[in-house]
């Protein structure tokens, strides 16, 4: 099986897992507008990310806390679990710090909070494809 570090894609890909319509939408949308990235999809619950996650194989996935039938610290466990894991950035209106210190220890790169730290996002992403921390 490739990994893939081996060989540099031609873009950025990014799985995005909300159960929100409104914001898996203007995640799509935000993100879609980078150039380098390609969305190549999204999941309104948990279970279907993780799938999406072994199937798909981005290399960013945005994470919400708050999914329908299962918690993200939940999914970010059980992606982190699986080999090579994607960079996951959580991106939530559950800002709060005791959250926040989990999901970094839990191996989240980010957490971002959705009312004040959106702009960030698009920063971030263009740090990873340069290859920089941000």
């Amino acid at each position: 099986m490739q990994q893939r570090g081996a060989m540099k894609p031609s873009s950025t890909r990014i799985l995005i897992i909300d159960d929100s319509d409104l914001i898996r939408e203007l995640l799509r949308q935000i993100l879609g507008g980078i150039e380098g990235v390609e969305i190549v999809g999204d999941a309104a619950n948990g279970e279907t990310g993780v799938a999406r996650v072994q199937e798909l194989r981005p290399d960013i996935v945005t994470l919400d806390l708050r999914l329908n039938g299962t918690s993200g610290v939940d999914v970010l466990q059980q992606i982190q679990a699986l080999p090579d894991p994607p960079m996951v950035i959580v991106v939530t209106d559950y800002p709060f710090s005791s959250p926040r210190r989990r999901c970094l220890a839990l191996g989240a790169a980010h957490f971002l909070d959705k009312a004040s730290e959106m702009p960030k996002l698009v920063d971030l992403i263009r740090a990873h494809q340069r290859g920089t921390a941000a």
